[in-house]
């Protein structure tokens, strides 16, 4: 159980280290984000328990890595949008590339949504524009269309994609 939290954490500080260097040429709003893809996984593929934990952690660290205009409006997005990808979890099928490319579509519009609707109670509100809407709309679709990929490789990380194992009872 330990070794998965490692691995999670490990692929979240290259994600960070990936997003924040190579990936920092995209525009702001059409930025890819590596960190919601992550927590789309857990989301539909990991238990509510452990990753509820690893999505907050997650949360957190891009929090501290990208001043936002609101402290903890990040932590409260992921955490959202694991939510959301746990009930949808029981609804829909994710054991196909197509499905989950929508799920992530639906989540990234929700985790847009409500980052849109953090900034806009406990900052200045942002202006939305027909371009702002292309790009945050091009941005999420790009972040979908990665969750089927990623995914694809974490399942070869050893340990990642294990069940947890309840609480082990010493004899």
């Amino acid at each position: 159980m330990i070794l998965q939290y490692v691995i999670v954490m490990v692929v979240t500080l290259v994600a960070i280290v990936v997003q924040t260097t190579i990936l920092r040429f995209s525009a702001d709003l059409m930025q890819v984000d590596l960190l919601f893809v992550i927590v789309v996984i857990l989301g539909i593929f990991k238990d509510p328990v452990h990753g509820a934990v690893q999505s907050s952690l997650i949360g957190y660290f891009q929090d501290l890595f990208y001043p936002a205009a609101v402290t903890g409006m990040f932590m409260t997005a992921r955490m959202s949008v694991f939510i959301v990808g746990q009930a949808l979890r029981g609804r829909l099928s994710p054991d196909t590339p197509l499905s989950q490319f929508i799920i992530a579509l639906g989540l990234g519009l929700f985790d847009r949504i409500v980052i849109f609707l953090l900034q806009g109670v406990f900052s200045e509100p942002a202006r939305l524009s027909f371009k702002t809407v292309a790009l945050l709309a091009m941005g999420t679709t790009i972040n979908a269309a990665l969750v089927p990929v990623i995914f694809f490789l974490l399942r070869f990380i050893p340990g990642f994609m294990e069940a947890p194992r309840g609480p082990q009872i010493l004899e």
